[in-house]
Parts: structure tokens; C-alpha cells; sequence
């Protein structure tokens, strides 16, 4: 490895060394992947409409191995999409090698997709990784290229933002980018290109469409969302922000500039960082990329957010914003430059650690439940089971346990899975849902393959409480998480 390409590792690994931390971690939909039958698995993939059903194979396959290969995997494949990224721009000699290192920089740190840390989320990641290497590819291996972007298409986004490499790739090989001959020409001689997203869409459609648990899932357009949401979408973003606006984000910005200017990167390697010719293009550029990243999102009405899970949907952003900020660093004087990229490097590290942080306190609050309830005797004889939990601030990203996370803790505590939990405040409207009976079809998916609604019912009433008082400080998260339980038996009840 090169002095280049370790720079951007170390940089890389001061952001997110933090999933390490959480190798053990089952968060969210994980717990329709962890401890279920294989075909359970499988079917699950079948019915979300996977094209020959890969992804359930390969999550069968990394099952075996447990929650850390994802977490392993996960840390060197979005390593090398930055990687793959740094030998698309190598094409461009106009673009100097500071300029390219903080645009791959940019695009490895800023906290956009924290959601990678899931299991569920890791076939994301997997076709984001052969979607840049594809792209990378490209011109020295067509068929493999070709091959790669397939796989990569069934992570159903990607195939909008082909648009991005197929643009690029007629740009790179066309003198008259504009003129109608050049496209039909270029069209004609790169068929593969044209032709792949439509043969991938139309076989899915038509083969491998999703139906039971995920029918219609990809498929309710809405087109005035595309104009209603990126402005909601910026208006969650600052709520985030503000949210966490508690955080001495100043201070570590200022230890973090300095030790990144004067150990690892140093400043006198950007003073040529910038784009001193075509400006405007490429700011355009940009702004185009990024729309693009938030179009197959944003007409599905799928939010891309900081908040709970939804940054699984910004997966696509970093490039874009990547470029539109170094167009920015263009702008500045040479004195501001360093200052400036070194303080968006600083503040991306600083946002990466915390929210991993926040991830690693989740899972020591998860495994603290798991220790609470299997000693109980009255949780182990229930059949419903209301928790009611008072340590929501300890939940990473401001998210809430959905019902099967619930029935995952307290199946992995007491072994087996003959009861059903669900959040107290859920329950009354829960069971009559029009959703139930496809939800209580699924119950080995659900880790309540035992229960059985149809007889009399204990239910019982967990609360969760935090063992101190008020807010817990930073040396206490990190010391580890007391919490308390109280147990409330309710009346019997029976479902009709």
C-alpha cells in the first residue's frame, strides 16, 4: 500500500474502527437473520423479490460465520468502493491528486450512511462496493464490468443512478458530447451499456417481483414526492443536527484539526486541491449526481434521514456531495483550504465516533435486558409480553425497537420462542391490525414460531428503567449500562 492510499486508510479507520466495536451487535431487521431456519431465510429473500434469490443465498452463507463477517466485510468493501472511486477520477488528468484524494476522502468519512452497521442492510453495501468496482472496470474488462453491474442492480436504486457511470463512460470516450451522432454512435457501439438496466428491470418484473410480506414493495411511485421531499428531506437534517446540537462539536473539531493537519495529512498538500477550470460544470456536476442518488428514493417516498434506520436511503449521496464540497474548497483562498477540508474531515470523524458510540451503548443496553429477563420466572411462564421502556435515550439514532426486536431479545434469553412481545403502547391497536394475521403467518421469521393466539393469555408488563438518575454521562455509557426491570402480571385475556 502506497503512502497515498495509506493516508486515506488511516483517515478511514479513525472514522469508523467503531464497527469493531460492535461486531456481536443484532440491531432492527437483524433479528429476522440471526438463530432461523434456512429456509426461513430464503423465503424471506424469495418473497422481497431477490434475482435468483442472492441475496438470500449469500446472507445463508454469512450466517454460518455469525454478525462479525458483516461487520468485517462491511469496513473493507466501502473501503474499496473509495478505493474503485480514486481509479475512475485516475482517468481524468485535469484533476491533480489533491484533488482527487479529498474527493475519495470525502466520500469514504462523511456521515451519511450509518445504517451499514445492520446485518439486513449488508447486501446495501455489498452491490454498492461491485456497482464502483464495476464502474472501475469498465474499460479494461467490459464482460466483467457488465457482470458486476447486474449483481449490483439488485439493490434496485442503483440501476437510476447507472445514469452516473454511463454518462461518464460517453463522456471519457466521445469528442462531442452533446451531438446526436456521437450518442447513436456510442449507443450502438456500447450496447451492453444501453441495453443491461432494461434487461435486469424487465426480468425482475417479470420473474422475480415481490409478493406475500413485500408485495408491492418498490413499486407505489409518487411523483410530487420528488419535489415535496428533498425539502423535507433538508428539514430532518437539521433537526438532527440541532438534536444533537449538545455535543462540544466545536472543541472536537479544534483537537481534531490539529491532529489532523500536523500528524497525518498536512497542509501543504492542498494547496493545490480544487477545480480551477469548469467551475460551474462541476459544480453542476455534482448537484446532478446528487439528485440522482435521491431520486429512487425520494418517488418511492422513502425518507433519507439520520434518524433510526432511514440512512440506509443516503447510500447513494456521498459522491455527489463529495464534489460539490471540494468545489466549494475551490473557492477559498490557498491559506483556507487546509483549514477548511481538514475541519470537514474532523467534523465527519467526530459524527462517525459518536453515533457508533450511541451503537455500542444500544447493544450493552440490549444485552442488559437479555441478562434481566432470563432470570425471571414470571417473564419465563408468560405468553404476551408489554415492555415498557423508560431508556429510550439510550437508543442509538433516536430509534425505537419494532416488536420483532423484542421477541428476538427475549427469545435469544430464554432459549426458545413461545412468546410474543410488542411495545406496551402498541398493544391494544396491535392484534386487530389488518397486518397481524400476515405477521402471525410469519411467526418463525418473527422468533414467535410457538405462540399460539388462540388460546388464554398471561400477559405481562415489563418496565424498563435506567438504575441512576438523570442523564448518563460519557464515562458511565462507556463503564457500562445498569438498568432495573418491574414486572406488572395483567389479567387473562383470550383473542377471538
Amino acid at each position: 500500500m502506497n503512502f497515498y492510499l495509506t493516508k486515506l486508510f488511516v483517515v478511514y479507520v479513525c472514522s469508523h474502527f467503531g464497527i469493531f466495536l460492535i461486531s456481536d451487535a443484532i440491531y432492527w431487521d437483524d433479528w429476522t437473520l440471526v438463530d432461523v431456519n434456512d429456509e426461513v431465510i430464503l423465503d424471506t429473500m424469495r418473497q422481497a423479490g431477490g434475482f435468483l434469490n442472492f441475496p438470500g443465498y449469500l446472507h445463508l452463507g454469512l450466517s454460518f460465520f455469525g454478525p462479525w463477517i458483516y461487520k468485517f466485510l462491511t469496513f473493507f468493501m466501502m473501503f474499496g468502493a473509495g478505493i474503485a472511486l480514486d481509479q475512475i477520477i485516475k482517468n481524468y488528468k485535469s484533476i491533480n491528486s489533491e484533488t482527487r484524494f479529498v474527493i475519495v476522502l470525502f466520500f469514504l468519512i462523511l456521515p451519511l450512511y450509518w445504517s451499514r452497521v445492520a446485518l439486513i442492510n449488508f447486501f446495501y453495501t455489498f452491490c454498492y462496493f461491485l456497482f464502483f468496482l464495476a464502474w472501475a472496470t469498465n474499460q479494461r474488462n467490459r464482460f466483467l464490468s457488465m457482470f458486476l453491474f447486474f449483481i449490483s442492480f439488485n439493490t434496485n436504486s442503483l440501476l437510476v443512478f447507472f445514469i452516473i457511470p454511463f454518462f461518464e463512460i460517453y463522456y471519457r470516450n466521445t469528442v462531442h458530447f452533446f451531438s446526436l451522432k456521437s450518442i447513436i454512435k456510442f449507443t450502438l457501439n456500447r450496447f451492453e451499456l444501453t441495453l443491461l438496466p432494461f434487461i435486469f428491470f424487465g426480468a425482475k418484473v417479470y420473474f422475480f417481483s415481490p409478493y406475500g410480506l413485500y408485495e408491492g414493495h418498490n413499486e407505489q411511485y409518487d411523483i410530487t414526492a420528488l419535489f415535496n421531499n428533498p425539502y423535507l428531506m433538508f428539514d430532518t437534517w437539521y433537526g438532527w443536527f440541532y438534536h444533537f446540537r449538545h455535543i462540544h462539536i466545536y472543541v472536537y473539531t479544534a483537537v481534531g484539526i490539529t491532529l489532523f493537519y500536523t500528524y497525518i495529512l498536512k497542509g501543504d498538500l492542498f494547496k493545490t486541491t480544487g477545480f480551477t477550470n469548469k467551475l460551474i460544470l462541476t459544480f453542476l456536476t455534482g448537484i446532478f449526481i446528487f439528485i440522482i442518488g435521491g431520486i429512487p428514493y425520494w418517488i418511492l417516498d422513502k425518507m433519507p434521514s439520520f434518524f433510526d434506520w432511514s440512512s440506509r436511503h443516503q447510500i447513494l449521496f456521498p459522491l455527489g456531495m463529495s464534489i460539490i464540497l471540494v468545489v466549494f474548497v475551490s473557492l477559498l483562498s490557498k491559506k483556507l483550504k487546509a483549514a477548511a477540508i481538514v475541519s470537514v474531515i474532523s467534523f465527519s470523524t467526530i459524527m462517525n465516533v459518536t453515533v457508533y458510540k450511541d451503537l455500542y451503548i444500544d447493544w450493552q443496553k440490549q444485552k442488559m435486558i437479555m441478562k434481566l429477563i432470563s432470570k425471571n420466572d414470571m417473564i419465563r411462564n408468560g405468553d404476551i409480553l408489554l415492555f415498557e421502556d423508560q431508556t429510550k435515550p439510550l437508543n442509538a439514532m433516536l430509534r425505537q425497537y419494532r416488536f420483532y426486536e423484542w421477541n428476538g431479545l427475549v427469545a435469544l434469553a430464554m432459549g426458545d420462542e413461545n412468546r410474543f412481545s410488542v411495545d406496551r403502547a402498541q398493544f391494544p391497536s396491535f392484534f386487530n391490525a389488518p397486518s397481524f394475521k400476515l405477521l402471525y403467518e410469519n411467526r418463525d421469521k418473527y422468533k414467535s414460531s410457538n405462540f399460539n393466539i388462540y388460546k388464554q393469555q398471561v400477559p405481562i408488563h415489563i418496565q424498563i428503567n435506567n438504575v441512576s438518575n438523570g442523564p448518563i454521562d460519557l464515562m458511565k455509557e462507556f463503564a457500562g449500562i445498569k438498568l432495573n426491570i418491574k414486572i406488572i402480571k395483567l389479567p387473562t385475556i383470550t383473542f377471538n
